[in-house]
């Protein structure tokens, strides 16, 4: 929000090197946090049957994403394209907010959980807000065994 407030004003020298600044700042702190988690979701929750196919599925649509990021990205702040400089950030704000929402009611929670945990909460469709309380019980004693 501080760099599309930075864009509002007439662009001086100053508010291009605070915007330069604040950007590089960002994408440091958000590759050390958050960022490499799309490496780690993309792996961890598809089922082990479908983890090959689903991981390159999933791949392949961020690197397309990626692309057409870039290219979106460049007309917003190109001088040459829509001209919107550091108001770009109000619609990657927006844009974030609802990614938000949605990670929020659909993404599980997966901490602390193997592969047969993840296959059994899915089969039996726990919804995503559920995950982290459910404990699924994957091994049951059957007093027929016993014998």
């Amino acid at each position: 929000m501080t760099i599309g407030a930075l864009g509002v004003p007439a662009y001086t020298k100053a508010t291009a090197w605070s915007t330069g600044a604040l950007i590089m700042a960002f994408y440091l702190c958000y590759m050390l946090s958050v960022g490499p988690m799309s490496y780690v979701i993309g792996f961890e929750i598809p089922s082990t049957r479908l983890r090959n196919k689903t991981a390159i599925l999933g791949r392949n649509a961020y690197h397309i994403g990626s692309v057409f990021n870039g290219i979106l990205t460049t007309y917003m702040i190109s001088p040459a394209g829509w001209k919107w400089q550091g108001k770009t950030a109000f619609f990657w704000a927006g844009f974030t907010l609802l990614a938000w929402v949605w990670t929020f009611f659909r993404l599980p929670e997966i901490k602390g959980r193997v592969f047969a945990e993840l296959d059994y909460l899915f089969e039996n469709r726990v919804p995503a807000r559920a995950f982290a309380s459910t404990r699924p019980q994957l091994f049951s004693v059957n007093d027929q065994d016993t014998d």
